[in-house]
């Protein structure tokens, strides 16, 4: 059995998902390994190794171990510590409304310049040929701002819907953690976004309720 949800654990050379492997050797599924998703592949083939599990598994529970301590016990940090959080969210959003608004603006100025070279074209001043080409330059600009724009209203949506982990739900988290002798997935789940494992192995974890 496995502590760690799909998609958590990260290769460290290229990004990808690392994927769960059994030992073949003596087909135990307890004695599992860490592949790289895009090991052994002819276009995309990664050169981080296979690593073991357990390994992996005592240097993310030791300092996941910590942390959580620090949340029973440090409140202090732990406040500081959601306060950053919300702020970058906060900042985040700020930024890309701002570019919503600038692009915004810039697509108001095509739509002006459009209703200006058709009022033209009516009054004689532009042939149609150049009528036309001119219209096609200014529409595919639009589009293109246009896409731009529902991309960033996306991103926005997803900010609006980040919110750092709660308050209390953490100490929880943490608590459950801690009078476990087997933590189980949900738990940990909770508390890590995402591991990332490279070659010695190096591990760096990021938390849900931190900027690690």
């Amino acid at each position: 059995m496995t502590i760690y949800s799909n998609g958590i654990v990260k290769c460290g050379h290229c990004g990808s998902n690392m994927t769960i492997k059994p030992d073949c050797r003596t087909k135990d599924v307890v004695n599992i390994s860490f592949i790289c998703g895009k090991k052994n592949q002819t276009k995309t083939n990664c050169d981080n190794p296979t690593i073991r599990a357990r390994k992996i598994t005592e240097i993310v529970l030791e300092d996941l171990r910590k942390h959580c301590q620090n949340i029973i016990f440090d409140t202090k940090e732990l406040e500081e510590t959601f306060a950053t959080a919300e702020a970058e969210i906060n900042t985040e959003k700020y930024k890309i409304q701002k570019e919503i608004d600038k692009i915004g603006k810039k697509i108001e100025k095509l739509d002006i310049q459009i209703s200006a070279i058709y009022n033209d074209k009516l009054e004689g001043i532009l042939k149609l040929d150049d009528f036309l080409k001119i219209y096609e330059a200014k529409n595919k600009e639009k589009e293109k701002l246009v896409k731009e724009q529902e991309e960033l209203q996306i991103q926005l949506g997803k900010q609006e819907n980040a919110k750092a982990i709660d308050y209390e739900d953490l100490r929880k988290y943490a608590n459950e953690f801690l009078q476990m002798e087997n933590p189980s997935k949900e738990v940990i789940t909770n508390l890590i976004e995402s591991i990332t494992i490279s070659k010695g192995p190096k591990v760096k974890i990021k938390y849900k309720f931190s900027k690690v």
